[in-house]
């Protein structure tokens, strides 16, 4: 088994703080927002170049599974922190979207 977590180095992080989450207070709890394309087509392509490392490796039949525990094994810190909304402009507006083409009308959100 091949167990990996990608992460952004520090580095990442100062060149992009906008696609972090932000809670209430306007702060970021270190976590990339949910809704950070950037971020996360980033990680889609570290974790495919690793298991083309590993599968191009005279090892590989041997490979059972892996397992990709992005950034926090599966848990976003913001939520585990107690924040329950990411106040990333980003994520703002993809939840309007999301609610303005669930419901239609403020009358049928309510």
């Amino acid at each position: 088994m091949v167990r990996f977590t990608p992460s952004p180095p520090t580095s990442w992080k100062a060149l992009h703080l906008n696609e972090y989450a932000l809670t209430e207070a306007v702060t970021t709890p270190g976590s990339p927002s949910l809704a950070s394309d950037l971020f996360w087509e980033a990680m889609a392509r570290v974790s495919t170049t690793i298991v083309q490392y590993c599968e191009s490796r005279p090892w590989a039949d041997r490979l059972m599974e892996y397992a990709n525990f992005h950034v926090t094994e599966g848990t976003h810190m913001p939520v585990d922190l107690g924040w329950l909304y990411d106040h990333n402009p980003v994520m703002v507006t993809r939840w309007r979207t999301f609610l303005q083409a669930k419901y239609h009308t403020e009358e049928a959100l309510q």
